[in-house]
C-alpha cells in the first residue's frame, strides 16, 4: 500500500499505469487506493487539520 500511494502522489503515475507495472486491473488499484484513503481518514480524525500537510499524511500512515 505504502508503495501505491508513492508511485501515486510522488511520482505521479495514474492508475492504468501503476496497474500495469504491477501486472494487476486498473480497478485493482482504484479499490487498494480506495482503501488506503478510508484508512488515511480514520486516521486524520485523531489528529487536528490547521498546519497539516502530506509529508505528515505519509507518516501517520507509515506509521501505522
Amino acid at each position: 500500500q505504502k508503495d501505491t500511494i508513492i508511485k501515486k502522489f510522488y511520482r505521479g503515475m495514474t492508475n492504468v499505469d501503476i496497474a500495469a507495472e504491477e501486472g494487476v486491473s486498473e480497478a485493482a488499484i482504484r479499490n487498494r487506493l480506495s482503501k488506503i484513503y478510508a484508512t488515511l481518514k480514520r486516521k486524520f480524525k485523531k489528529v487536528p487539520f490547521e498546519g497539516v500537510r502530506f509529508p505528515l499524511i505519509f507518516r501517520l500512515w507509515t506509521e501505522g
